[in-house]
């Protein structure tokens, strides 16, 4: 990612996604949706359009697979790894319902664990993919009203 080269980018992630942990998977999936929403305006070709669209639905795929297997030990890397992931399904404006869902489920059932600034950035994001889409605006809506306790409880 530090080269700015997209297509070197697709190739490595493409490659070694079946070895990818949820970090990885989080950072790859934020470090591709960061290049993409600033060079997009440059993306030479349809070929490439599709080459990210795949590569973004394999990683969507993998990332919702490691969330789900990641409820029974919620940590804090696991907290980031939500928000993030949110963060860059807006940052693309990209609603994928699976992911949607798995960040939603698990940031419900463990949002005391967040740091503020993951909620803030948790509640953001599903607000922007809500907008795009009512199904993901009704999957965010309880946590939405779940957030507001552990917000006003780092008000200061």
């Amino acid at each position: 990612a530090d080269s700015g080269e997209l297509d070197l980018l697709i190739e490595v992630i493409a490659h070694y996604i079946p070895e990818m942990n949820l970090v990885n998977l989080t950072t790859a999936f934020h470090r591709l949706a960061k290049m993409l929403s600033d060079s997009s305006p440059s993306v030479p070709s349809t070929l490439l359009h599709k080459r990210h669209c795949n590569l973004l639905d394999d990683l969507s795929l993998a990332l919702s697979t490691a969330l789900l297997k990641s409820e029974g030990r919620l940590t804090s890397t696991v907290t980031r790894a939500l928000s993030t992931t949110l963060g860059s399904l807006a940052l693309l404006q990209r609603v994928d319902l699976k992911v949607v869902w798995a960040t939603v489920q698990l940031s419900h059932q463990h949002l005391w664990n967040f740091k503020p600034f993951e909620i803030a950035s948790t509640i953001g994001a599903l607000a922007k993919l809500g907008l795009q889409c009512k199904v993901a605006m009704d999957m965010a809506a309880p946590l939405f009203q779940r957030a507001v306790d552990p917000v006003m409880a780092n008000v200061d």
